[in-house]
C-alpha cells in the first residue's frame, strides 16, 4: 500500500517541470512486491547552484518510533521550456528507470538501510549526473 502526497505549485513562465507525477507513480506501485510506504512528490523551485541544474532529488527514511512504514521524498525541479523536450526524454528512458531500481534497492530486505539514503540528478554544463555520475546516453 503506498500513501501518496503530491505538493505541485506552478512554475513560472518559461518553465517547466522536469517530472510528471503520472510518469512515476504507476511504476511505484510496483516497487518490491506491495511494501507499505509513503512517497511524498513536492515540486521546488529549485536554485542554480555553482552552474548545475538540480533535475531531481530523492530521500528514503527507516521506520522509527513514530512513522511505522518506509518513506519516500521526491523533490523534482524545473528546467528552462526549451530544455524541457531532452530533459523529458532524459527523464523516460534512464533517471526514471534508475530511481526506480534505487527505490527497490532502499527496501529490500538484504539492503543496508541508512537514514538520508538518497538519489540526486543534476545538469552540469549540459551533462546529466546521477549521483555524481555522468549518465551514458547511448
Amino acid at each position: 500500500m503506498i500513501d501518496l502526497h503530491i505538493e505541485k505549485p506552478k512554475v513560472g513562465k518559461g518553465r517547466s517541470y522536469v517530472l510528471q507525477s503520472s510518469w512515476l507513480v504507476p511504476l511505484v506501485k510496483e516497487i518490491n512486491g506491495s511494501r507499505e510506504f509513503a512517497l511524498s512528490i513536492k515540486y521546488v523551485h529549485p536554485q542554480n547552484t555553482n552552474g548545475s541544474e538540480w533535475i531531481i532529488w530523492a530521500d528514503f527514511w527507516l521506520p522509527n518510533d513514530k512513522v511505522d512504514h518506509y518513506r519516500f521524498y521526491i523533490t523534482p525541479g524545473f528546467v528552462k521550456s526549451e530544455d524541457r523536450i531532452s530533459t523529458t526524454e532524459m527523464m523516460k528512458n534512464t533517471i526514471i528507470p534508475e530511481l526506480i531500481e534505487w527505490m527497490n534497492t532502499c527496501v529490500n530486505p538484504s539492503f543496508k538501510r541508512k537514514h538520508g539514503n538518497s538519489f540526486a540528478v543534476y545538469r552540469e554544463n549540459g551533462i546529466y549526473l546521477i549521483n555524481g555520475k555522468p549518465i551514458n546516453e547511448e
